[in-house]
């Protein structure tokens, strides 16, 4: 069987609602190379449902510096901002 990325365990524990863990393992991917941008994005919806939506506002702001316009990233960052 071969081994999950730290991406994919990170969407698994999210599912589980094991928020901080798969942010753990959304940080451990973006430290190891992910340059994914739903990488970010997915980063910052388990920081916010762990009940850190600054953290989670931070992700989403470097992922837009990094890459302007990103309708995903643009999108929960305004949820984020309406709570």
């Amino acid at each position: 069987m071969p081994e999950k990325r730290p991406a994919g365990l990170g969407i698994e524990y999210f599912n589980a609602g094991r928020f901080e863990r798969a942010a753990a393992c959304f940080r451990a991917a973006l430290a190891a190379g992910d340059r994914a941008p739903g990488t970010a994005v997915f980063l910052a919806h388990a920081l916010a449902s762990a009940g850190r939506p600054k953290e989670a506002a931070r992700a989403l702001t470097a992922l837009l510096r990094k890459r302007p316009g990103h309708l995903p990233a643009s999108l929960a960052l305004a949820a984020l901002l309406r709570r």
